[in-house]
Order: structure tokens, then C-alpha cells, then sequence
């Protein structure tokens, strides 16, 4: 049954024959990008491992995956060659390698198409098979839907059966101490009724018990006495005298038996004791649970007249509930020549004057010699009708065999079919198929600008936006790669080789492929590369006047951030807080974007801070401004004749002029939002500037 046991066994770490280096490879093709096979096909039966073997770039560390969703990582020797072991598998399982890292350079290759299927024999049981879309039980992303199909198994009904042969796999061993052990007291004899806990359908009828005899049988109903296979039953010499079965389109009439299985039916003899070594036993259990219970019977022992002289005649029995199946094992069958003609039958009969009948080929009467060979008795009548419906979480959702599931959350999906068969109802449950839903958001890059230079050439580190888009997940878990097209961030194909000192000369568009390792989830974002325009030098006078005590950050230079530098290019940053010298020459930059205007001299404002006055400028005392901060109304004590006070925002745009008269002035800026403002007094050739602050 094909099931998706996902996470809870997933996060481990996260895996057809031929080599591949993946068409998306994650770097650049050369010859050091780590490369990987893996052979070993194999057919097991259930309950077995099998092995694989891979072959790659030494001191490689491989992750394989499976298609239930296990995760492993095998490390490849210097060797170059490992031997992976799987787990035991109960059912077909894929293994495929998808990611390759080498050790030293941990250069990292995406891998497709390197996969190994291992086949596991079905037994009989029956059951709904879920197949998943791609065979991947996974949403990446909120939103996405995933395609489910069930297929319940055909159950025919048991008017006839088909004999074919099988792969040997035996339901259990042959001597398993915790079986139930048929009592060894005398030759020929049969067990008292076994009830069984299922009813078990043969030929058309129902039957609830079962008889078990020491010559390799299972007899339905209680047709048998049960200690001895005496003159009730027929004597055990009048069994062999013909052919159980029918010969020639003839059936026996000194054959019997009806509603018996034959797995090897022969004359084996209880009362043999064996050699040193061996432990005879006819034993039985009912092993599993509904709705793949099974009846397990073994015969091991010798037999009669021939002893062990020609080995121990181990053989096996398995009934099957629901599927109605017979399956016979043969260890070993060696016919006793000297008695009865080694006479041998593995079959199956029903009821009737003329009862039906399904023989193995080459398996009736004859003095045949077997080793580990088996055969399946299939019902081979019209298909039971049966019921369907799907299971979220246990709610029935649907009846259609197809369906899309789009979850928001991980949920259990379950296929259910219910056969009515020989007049009873059997509901049958796939294994759960969990669809996983990641339950974290890869989120989106940020954009990254540069400040622009005259050389048009620029580097950046792109990996910046690794914990962007990870943000607390562990990056150990992921691989993140960078690319120019999104054809190949999609693909995973030719990343960028360099992407912590990446080169450009204009603005663009960069795409980040994220491979999340755990779960084997992809996602494609992308962010923009800008370069940002020059930033031109603050605005200000050239020559400004101080007064003794005042400072830098006391100079009238309108722009954002700026900073101060006693040299027009390079020289020293200096703090607001320096005390203005008279007749020095200071340089001003402003910083917007976090890009500085102080590439080059032309990008700095100078300004010569004089202590002089001169009569083209006011005089302090000329001019008194108050309040500082104000709220709406500013007054203005302006000694001087007529005048004009224009008010501009501290980036230099004006926002309105007035004219002032000598004496006060008062007025209302309401209009104006809170802030910083530079107000500007000129009069003839004369000017002063001053900062105020409107809370």
C-alpha cells in the first residue's frame, strides 16, 4: 500500500541507474561540480532490506530520499564507492539522490534522474492503494493543491480460483517458537476445531472453523474427528490409493475430501522423532490485524516409512481475510518412493458430488521433489461490489476515486472501501496519506541599492538577503543561490558564481533560488539591484559669520544628514560639536539614502566662517526673532527700512516670502507643518539667515 508516512520521521535529513549530473546543476559546469550514481534493482520479499550501491566524487556527502519520504545522508569515502542499506520495506519503495556536496570545496550539485527502484513481492491481503501526485505528499506554499487516487484492490468472489506461481516469501518462519504447537501424540490425526476470528469465504461459502491435519492439510468445518484420520475419514492408505484429485476428468471415488486445502498433503508421521538438530512441529497463529489477518499453519516433519531419510518436509499454509487467497510454501518436499509411490498434491477442493477443484501444475499425486517454491490460489469469480469513500481527518469528503486536496495545514487522508462479500460487510482503510503542509513561509528579498560613482561600476554582496529570506529558519537546512534569468533561478541552473562580491554597472533584476533540503521544497523569489542618483553637495552661504562660542552644527547649510570634513576631498570627519575658527574654510556634505555626497571636492559644500562684519550684512542687533520654537505667530523687532523674509524648508524649497517694515512684525504661519525652517532676511544687498523650529 502506498503510503506517505511524512514528517515526524522526516526531519532526519532528506534521495534511475544512470550517471547524472542534474540538468540543474547549481554551479557553474566545470570540472569540479561533485558527480553520482547509484545502482541495485532488486525484488525483495516484505520484511527485507536491500542494498545499494553509489559511486561519486570522493569526500561527498549524498542526500537520498524515499518515496515515503524518509531522509538519509551517506558520506562517499575516498574510495569513491559506498554501500547504502535501506531500511526494511514492507512495500515498492524509490530512492533517488538529490543533492551531492563535496567536503572541501562544499561546492553543491542538485540531483535528478539518479533513482533506484526496489520491488517488494505483494502478499495477498487486500487493501486501497493511495497514490500520490509526483509521489510527493508536500506543500511548499499555502495554496497549493496536491492530486490524490485511490485504487481498492479488486476482490473476486470464490466461485473459482486461478493456481499461479509466486515469488517465496513466507508469511513467517517455518518453527517460530511463539506459534501454537499441534500435539504430537499420534500418527494421522487432526486437530479440534479452530475457530477462526474472521470467516473465511472458499468455493461460495462461508466458513467460521477450521481443522488442522498432521498430513499437511486444512479441512473446513467439522467434518473430521479430531484424533485420527480413521474409518469416519477414511483410512490414511485408502487417501493415497488414487488420486486425490480428479485424473483424466475422473474424480476419484475413493477420494473423499471436501472444503480442504493440500499444502504438501502427504503421509508425514507424527510419531518420527527427528535427528539431533532438528525440532518437528505442526504449528499455527493467526498473525497481523484486520483487514490483513492471515492463518498461518507449518508441517515440519518426516515421514511415514522413509523417516527423515529424505529430509525434513517443511511446507506452510497461509489463508488470507477479505482477498479469500490461499498461498502454499514449500521449504521442502522429497518423495517417499518406497511407500504409496511418493504420491504428493498441493490444491484445493470444495464441496459437491462433483466438486470444484484448482491443482498447482505438476503438483498432483506424482513422486515430484520441490525446494523453496510457492503458489497462489486466487478467486477468480466476478468482482464483489464495494463502496468508496475519502477521509480528511476521519470527515468523509468524497466518493470519487480522484480527488485534489488543498490544505491549509497538514491532514491525513484516508481511502476507505467496503466489500459485500459472502453476505457480509468488510470496510477496508488505506494507510494514512499525510499531506504535509510546510508550516513556514520562505519571505519575500529586500532591494538593494548602491550610491552612484562616477566609474559606473559597482559591487554588492547579494548573500545579504540570505537572512531575508530565511529569517530564523536554520540555514544549515537550505541551499541559496542566486541568478540573473528566472528561467534559471526555476531551473536551479547557472547560478551566479560569485555572489558575495557581485559586479554590475546598471540597474537589475536579481532571482534567488531556495532549495529547502528537509522537506525538498523549491522557491524562486527575486529583488532589484538600483543604483541611486548622485547626491549633490547642501545648499548654504559661502562665507558665514559667527559669533565667539558658536559651532559647526550652529552654520546655516540646508540638506539631510550632513557632516562636516576639513578638507574638500578625503580629510577628517569632524563633530557638530567643534568650536568654528575664524577665518577657516569648512566643508559640508549631506548624506541621503545613506548615500554621502563627499566622492570628490565639487560634492562638498565649502564655507569660510568669518568673525568680520561688514556693512553689506545686518548686524545682530538689527534683527530679534521670537519665539524659538513657535507654534503659529513669529514677530519680527526688524530695525531697518523695508525688507523681505522668505521661508524656506531645510532642502532649500522656498514656501512663502513676506515683506517686513522697521519696527515689529508680526506673523501667522499656521499654515506651516511642524518641522525645521530656514527664514531669510534680505534688504538691499544685505542678508541673514536663521533656523527655527514650528512644534
Amino acid at each position: 500500500m502506498k503510503t506517505k508516512l511524512l514528517f515526524s520521521s522526516i526531519l532526519i535529513l532528506m534521495l534511475n541507474v544512470v550517471l547524472a549530473k542534474s540538468v540543474t546543476n547549481l554551479h557553474t559546469k566545470n570540472t569540479l561540480d561533485p558527480i553520482v550514481t547509484m545502482t541495485g534493482e532488486a525484488t525483495i520479499c516484505p520484511g527485507n532490506s536491500a542494498i545499494l550501491t553509489i559511486i561519486g566524487t570522493p569526500n561527498s556527502t549524498v542526500t537520498i530520499t524515499n518515496s515515503n519520504f524518509l531522509v538519509n545522508t551517506v558520506f562517499i569515502p575516498q574510495s569513491g564507492t559506498v554501500l547504502f542499506t535501506t531500511p526494511i520495506l514492507q512495500e515498492t519503495t524509490t530512492f533517488s539522490i538529490i543533492e551531492i556536496k563535496e567536503f572541501a570545496t562544499q561546492i553543491t550539485t542538485q540531483i535528478t534522474g539518479v533513482s533506484v527502484t526496489i520491488s517488494v513481492i505483494p502478499n495477498g491481503c487486500t487493501n486501497v492503494n493511495v497514490t500520490v501526485q509526483n509521489d510527493n505528499p508536500l506543500i511548499c506554499n499555502i495554496g497549493e493543491c496536491v492530486n490524490l487516487t485511490a485504487i481498492p484492490t479488486p476482490v473476486p468472489s470464490t466461485t473459482s480460483y486461478e493456481v499461479s506461481s509466486i515469488p517465496y516469501c513466507p508469511q513467517a518462519p517455518f518453527n517460530d517458537p511463539s506459534f501454537i504447537q499441534f500435539p504430537l501424540t499420534a500418527d494421522d490425526t487432526y486437530s479440534p476445531v479452530f475457530n477462526l476470528p474472521f470467516n473465511f469465504c472458499f468455493y461460495g461459502n462461508n466458513f467460521s472453523s477450521v481443522q488442522i491435519g498432521d498430513n499437511g492439510v486444512i479441512s473446513f468445518g467439522t467434518n473430521y474427528l479430531a484424533n485420527t484420520f480413521g474409518e469416519n475419514t477414511y483410512s490414511q492408505s485408502l487417501q493415497f490409493s488414487n488420486p486425490l484429485f480428479p485424473n483424466n476428468g475422473t474424480q476419484g471415488a475413493d477420494s473423499p475430501f471436501r472444503n480442504i486445502i493440500c499444502g504438501v498433503f502427504q503421509d508425514t508421521n507424527t510419531a518420527v522423532a527427528p535427528p539431533t538438530g532438528l525440532v518437528r512441529s505442526v504449528n499455527y497463529q493467526l498473525i497481523g490485524v484486520y483487514p490483513c489477518r492471515k492463518l498461518i499453519v507449518n508441517f515440519n516433519l518426516g515421514q511415514f516409512n522413509c523417516g527423515y531419510n529424505n529430509g525434513e518436509q517443511s511446507s506452510q499454509i497461509v489463508l488470507y481475510e477479505i482477498s479469500n487467497i490461499v498461498e502454499v510454501y514449500v521449504k521442502n518436499r522429497t518423495p517417499c518412493n518406497t511407500w504409496q509411490g511418493g504420491r504428493g498434491v498441493i490444491g484445493i477442493k470444495g464441496s459437491g458430488a462433483n466438486p470444484p477443484f484448482a491443482v498447482a501444475p505438476g503438483r498432483d499425486s506424482g513422486n515430484w521433489t520441490a525446494t523453496n517454491e510457492a503458489w497462489r490460489f486466487t478467486p477468480n469469480g466476478p468482482n464483489v461490489p464495494y463502496s468508496f469513500q475519502w477521509l480528511e481527518n476521519g470527515t468523509p469528503i468524497s466518493t470519487d476515486l480522484s480527488i485534489a486536496v488543498c490544505p491549509t495545514e497538514t491532514r491525513n487522508y484516508v481511502a476507505k472501501a467496503t466489500y459485500d462479500l459472502c453476505g457480509s460487510s468488510f470496510s477496508v482503510d488505506s494507510n494514512n496519506a499525510e499531506i504535509y503542509v510546510r508550516d513556514y513561509q520562505i519571505q519575500d528579498p529586500s532591494d538593494l541599492t548602491v550610491c552612484f560613482n562616477s566609474e559606473s561600476n559597482y559591487t554588492v554582496d547579494l548573500t545579504q538577503n540570505n537572512t531575508a529570506v530565511l529569517g530564523n529558519l536554520n540555514p544549515i537546512d537550505f541551499d541559496v543561490y542566486y541568478f540573473t534569468t528566472l528561467e534559471d533561478a526555476t531551473n536551479f541552473a547557472n547560478p551566479i558564481s560569485n555572489p558575495v562580491n557581485y559586479s554590475f554597472s546598471e540597474n537589475q533584476t536579481i532571482y534567488i533560488g531556495i532549495f529547502d533540503i528537509a522537506f525538498n521544497c523549491t522557491n524562486t523569489k527575486s529583488f532589484n539591484l538600483t543604483i541611486l542618483e548622485d547626491v549633490l553637495p547642501p545648499a548654504g552661504e559661502s562665507t558665514q559669520y559667527f559669533i565667539e562660542g558658536q559651532t559647526l552644527n550652529d552654520l546655516i547649510v540646508i540638506g539631510e544628514n550632513i557632516n562636516w570634513y576639513d578638507a574638500p576631498e578625503g580629510g577628517n570627519l569632524l563633530p557638530g560639536t567643534t568650536l568654528v575658527q575664524d577665518n577657516t574654510t569648512y566643508y559640508a556634505s549631506q548624506t541621503v539614502n545613506n548615500c554621502e555626497s563627499r566622492m570628490a571636492a565639487s560634492d562638498r559644500l565649502a564655507v569660510l566662517v568669518t568673525s568680520s562684519l561688514n556693512t553689506d550684512n545686518f548686524e545682530l542687533s538689527d534683527i530679534s526673532i521670537s519665539p524659538n520654537p513657535f507654534n503659529d505667530f513669529v514677530t519680527f523687532n526688524y530695525k531697518n527700512t523695508t525688507g523681505t523674509l522668505d521661508i524656506c524648508t531645510i532642502l532649500g524649497q522656498k514656501m512663502n516670502s513676506y515683506k517686513l517694515e522697521n519696527g515689529q512684525n508680526t506673523i501667522n504661519l499656521n499654515t506651516l507643518s511642524s518641522g525645521v525652517y530656514f527664514f531669510k532676511i534680505s534688504s538691499e544687498n544685505r542678508s541673514k539667515s536663521f533656523k527655527l523650529v514650528k512644534k
